[in-house]
C-alpha cells in the first residue's frame, strides 16, 4: 500500500515501474509529443530503465525485493537518497547479476520504444553494478562483466523494437566497458 506516497509523481510512477503519467496525456499524449518533436528534427530519447536501482515504492521493488543489492552484514542497499516535504525517501540498488533483473531492464526498454515511438532510450549511470552479498543470488562475476551483458541484453532488446534506436549510457566509469 503505497497511501500518501502517491501526492508525489516520483512515486506515483516510481523509477524502476517506467509507467507513462496520465495527468500529461498518458502513453497517446507522450506518443503525441514525440512525434511533434522529431518532426522539427531532434531524436527523442527516452529515460530508460536503469542497471542501478528502482524507487523503494516502486512495483518492480515490491514485487521482487529479493533482487536488492546486499551488503556484507545482509542489509539491503540504498545508494540514492532525497529529501520529500514530510520524510525522507530512497531507493534501493538491485543487482545486475541477477537474471530476472536483467530481463527486467531488457524489456522495459524494449516496451518503451515499441510502445513510444522514441528514438532510443538513456541508460544512466550504466557501470554501477555494485559487489553483492545476497546468498539468494549468483555472484559468478566482476560487476563490469555483469554491466556489459547487462547492456548488451538491452541494446539487443532495444533494436528488437526498432533497429535504428539510439542507446545512450553515461558513466561508463570502466576501462573495461570503454
Amino acid at each position: 500500500h503505497l497511501g500518501d506516497k502517491r501526492d508525489y509523481s516520483w512515486y506515483r510512477y516510481a523509477g524502476g515501474d517506467s509507467n507513462y503519467e496520465e495527468e500529461w496525456g498518458g502513453l497517446e499524449g507522450l506518443r503525441e509529443e514525440i512525434k511533434k518533436t522529431e518532426m522539427i528534427g531532434p531524436r527523442v530519447l527516452l529515460y530508460g530503465a536503469t542497471q542501478y536501482g528502482a524507487w523503494k515504492f516502486s512495483q518492480v521493488f515490491q514485487n521482487h525485493p529479493d533482487w536488492a543489492v546486499m551488503d556484507k552484514k545482509g542489509n539491503i542497499v540504498h545508494e540514492y537518497w532525497w529529501d520529500m516535504p514530510t520524510e525522507r525517501r530512497r531507493t534501493v540498488d538491485m543487482c545486475g547479476e541477477v537474471e530476472g533483473w536483467k530481463d527486467y531492464c531488457a524489456e522495459t526498454n524494449h516496451r518503451i520504444i515499441k510502445d513510444t515511438g522514441a528514438s532510443g532510450v538513456f541508460v544512466d549511470v550504466m557501470n554501477r553494478i555494485k559487489f553483492c552479498y545476497n546468498p539468494k543470488h549468483k555472484h559468478a562475476e566482476y560487476p563490469g562483466i555483469a554491466a556489459e551483458k547487462l547492456l548488451k541484453k538491452t541494446i539487443a532488446a532495444v533494436r528488437s523494437a526498432d533497429p535504428e534506436a539510439v542507446i545512450q549510457i553515461e558513466d561508463m566509469c570502466s576501462d573495461y566497458l570503454m
